[in-house]
């Protein structure tokens, strides 16, 4: 009896734990340029239904540095409970998409000479947390909006119609008419 008890409480426990990992990886980072530079970066982490998160990338003002060496940028994620930053893979033109179990806390970007490399070893260029993506967010995660907050509803008029006679009611009321007649006509001709 002390063991299943145990074992519901262990395994709600990691229930919560994992409920609040995954929430901590979906979001939004920033990723804003570390060395003075113009880069940067706007990720969207989300988890799909097969247990990945994926983190769609899009860069503007990325600038590839010629001549003797040649860098590549490298996009890594810090998981969530280790020091060991995972690699998600090359940053490309700035447009990309990456695939990772691991539940993460941040991503940064480094200049790389090989693009084989296992761990950041180049300077970092950009970084960012993750951010809530608050419209998704309960309102009980929100709190209550402030006066200040709410939105601004004004009400729209509706569009005028010609509020005089056209000959579309003209012919609704004529047709009504004829209708009423003709069943008149067949109850008072049908009566014995």
């Amino acid at each position: 009896m002390k063991k299943a008890i145990s074992t519901a409480i262990l395994s709600l426990f990691m229930l919560l734990v994992a409920t609040s990992t995954s929430k901590a990886s979906e979001g939004i980072i920033e990723l804003r340029n570390v060395e003075g530079g113009q880069a940067r970066c706007f990720a969207l982490s989300a988890i799909m239904q097969d247990l990945n998160y994926r983190i769609l990338i899009t860069c503007r003002d990325i600038t590839y540095p010629g001549g003797t060496d040649v860098f590549n940028y490298i996009v890594w994620a810090n998981p969530i409970g280790s020091d060991e930053a995972e690699k998600l893979g090359l940053l490309n033109l700035g447009k990309v998409e990456f695939e990772t179990p691991t539940s993460f806390s941040s991503l940064f970007v480094t200049k790389e000479r090989s693009e084989k490399v296992n761990s950041p070893t180049g300077p970092t260029v950009m970084q960012g947390g993750v951010q809530r993506i608050t419209l998704l967010e309960s309102p009980q995660d929100m709190g209550e909006l402030s006066e200040a907050e709410m939105p601004e509803l004004t009400p729209t008029p509706a569009p005028e119609n010609g509020g005089g006679l056209n000959i579309f009611r003209i012919g609704g009321a004529f047709a009504i008419a004829a209708i009423l007649g003709i069943i008149l006509l067949i109850f008072v001709l049908t009566r014995p």
